[in-house]
């Protein structure tokens, strides 16, 4: 998935309507006596549902369908063709007829795929690129004839003309060593394009070390920092954040969505550097004393003042923590009775040698009379 701080906006490339059927493919058909009407109702309706078809499935798919539309289609053409010359051997001129189809098909088939000479150089995100490397990257032209074929960009010459120094090879090998904004030209032959590159040099990428997520609440931010060679935080972004497991959590936008109890990854990848998440997904339920090793549990936490829970846990090893949508001095507070317990990422890392009681409770500081709430999560480790 692709981030960016600024306005998001997608690739536009001009594609062209795929070109008519050639002339040589309608002298054909002509030539074995269909009624030009019926010439230019058939292979004009074809034609126009084939371009439709190129830009849905792509070309390969989009000949087969003209070839087989073509081969449907001559019965009606035959008909044509012997209307005009209704005395003139109609079974062998209806045979004729079929093969002039199928030719004229393979004629306009054989232009459509032909690519043509350079017509068009387009960018990616409407030349608009965020460079937040801090090696050399490669720059990326579209070349497509009027046809819309994509042609060899090879010979595409790129060329500093504007802004900040950018190092730009004749290749579009480009480095950006500092921060700021330059335009680059693209050229091949008489054709051109203009590429606004917004140098944002990334040094290092921080992410948080580890994040809960339940079942069936709402996604919660994947939160990392960019930052620059002086520590100075890039809010300028061009990258990926992939998950390992998407059967056990997703992403939507910047935010993780829990799929199924389990642990998986989220990788934050910026220029040349990247950070990993541990993502543990917990399912919701009511009580804990029946946690088996390796289960994520999750129980919905409502208190009012001096108001107390607790559940029962059994002999093990877990990680514990409260989370809430308030801020910290809202929570409810934890503690665990019969464990030894050590602070870890916000979490608590307690190791029972019996059967242990989790409490939540009230903080005696609050000040005022407002119920509190929140989830509390529990993993019990493997033994």
């Amino acid at each position: 998935m692709i981030y960016t701080s600024r306005r998001n906006t997608l690739a536009s490339i001009h594609r062209p309507q795929p070109a008519a059927p050639s002339s040589l493919g309608e002298s054909i058909l002509r030539i074995a006596g269909v009624d030009q009407d019926v010439i230019d109702e058939v292979l004009g309706d074809m034609a126009e549902e084939y371009a439709m078809r190129v830009a849905r499935v792509g070309r390969a798919r989009a000949c087969g369908w003209y070839l087989h539309e073509s081969l449907r289609s001559v019965p009606h053409l035959g008909l044509g063709a012997l209307r005009a010359r209704a005395q003139h051997q109609p079974t062998h001129l209806a045979a004729l007829v079929s093969v002039f189809v199928v030719a004229a098909s393979l004629v306009f088939i054989a232009q459509v795929n032909a690519d043509g000479p350079p017509a068009f150089l387009t960018a990616d995100r409407r030349g608009e690129l965020v460079v937040n490397s801090e090696r050399p990257v490669q720059l990326s032209i579209h070349v497509v004839d009027a046809a819309g074929h994509a042609l060899p960009s090879s010979n595409v010459r790129y060329q500093w003309t504007s802004g900040v120094p950018v190092s730009v090879s004749a290749g579009g090998v480009i480095t950006c060593s500092q921060a700021g904004d330059a335009t680059v030209r693209a050229a091949l032959g008489a054709l051109e394009a203009r590429l606004s590159l917004h140098c944002r040099p990334v040094h290092d990428v921080r992410a948080t070390v580890m994040m809960d997520v339940v079942v069936g609440e709402d996604a919660r931010a994947l939160r990392f920092e960019a930052t620059d060679a002086s520590g100075q935080s890039v809010t300028e972004l061009a990258g990926i954040i992939s998950i390992r497991d998407s059967t056990i959590a997703t992403l939507e936008s910047q935010r993780i969505h829990a799929r199924a109890p389990g642990i998986t990854s989220a990788t934050v990848s910026v220029g040349d550097h990247a950070s990993f998440t541990a993502v543990h997904s917990y399912q919701r339920v009511e009580q804990l004393d029946a946690i088996v090793a390796g289960q994520h549990l999750a129980v919905r936490v409502r208190l009012a003042p001096r108001e107390m829970r607790r559940w029962s846990i059994p002999a093990g090893s877990y990680f514990l923590a409260i989370h809430t949508h308030d801020n910290e001095q809202t929570r409810p507070q934890l503690a665990v009775a019969g464990a030894v317990c050590k602070a870890v990422l916000e979490h608590f890392e307690c190791w029972a040698r019996e059967p242990a009681t989790v409490i939540a409770y009230y903080p005696r500081n609050i000040n005022h009379d407002e119920p509190l709430t929140g989830t509390l999560t529990i993993w019990r480790q493997e033994e």
